[in-house]
């Protein structure tokens, strides 16, 4: 596999993206943080595809559960210090295996100047594309990229593959990935390992 493209992260554009769109989804239960790496993944990738590079620099990693951001336990220390976001684990429906969804609820606004307004428009698109889907839905649609399938645990997935045979996200696809995250939501239990690894 060819050697990915790689960016410089800015983590102030992370941490102002991650409450740019906890504002957006207050009324999407399942906006949390497992919900958050899909969605800066796909804002990053859309902005790669339109101006050629990301809006955060991030590189992400696949992982069992879905591409996961680069420096995200460092950045998530650092939002809950300065108490810029509070992260509050969910209970698992009665009857169902939600295992949480570590929910994500702003403590501030967006500091300006940090976003620019093309980085706030790609960043609402996509939290408007999956405000339907949980986290497992957004994995198996994920799933269905080149940039997912051509790459191994622990590989950096390319920016160059974002997109490539994603299928469209119709009101069919809304009902496939609702319908997806409800039975993964069933059956699959969280895969956890030592380190900087994902809720």
């Amino acid at each position: 596999m060819e050697t990915p493209t790689q960016f410089t992260q800015d983590p102030d554009k992370v941490i102002e993206a991650v409450i740019y769109m906890a504002e957006q989804s207050k009324a999407d239960s399942y906006f949390g943080e497992r919900k958050v790496y899909k969605l800066l993944y796909y804002a990053d990738c859309e902005a790669y595809r339109q101006h050629g590079a990301p809006i955060t620099g991030t590189m992400y990693v696949h992982y069992p559960h879905g591409p996961f951001p680069e420096n995200w336990q460092t950045l998530k220390k650092k939002m809950l210090t300065a108490g810029d976001v509070q992260i509050f684990g969910s209970h698992p429906r009665e009857g169902r295996k939600d295992h949480g969804r570590n929910l994500i609820y702003p403590q501030r606004s967006v500091r300006e100047g940090v976003l620019t307004r093309e980085d706030c428009a790609i960043l609402a698109a996509q939290v408007k594309r999956f405000a339907g889907f949980n986290f497992a839905g957004i994995e198996e649609y994920v799933q269905e990229e080149a940039g997912w399938f051509t790459t191994d645990d622990g590989d950096t997935i390319p920016y160059e593959a974002s997109g490539i045979s994603a299928p469209p996200l119709s009101a069919d696809g809304v009902r496939r990935g609702n319908s997806i995250a409800e039975r993964r939501a069933r059956q699959q239990a969280p895969v956890r390992s030592p380190g900087d690894h994902p809720v």
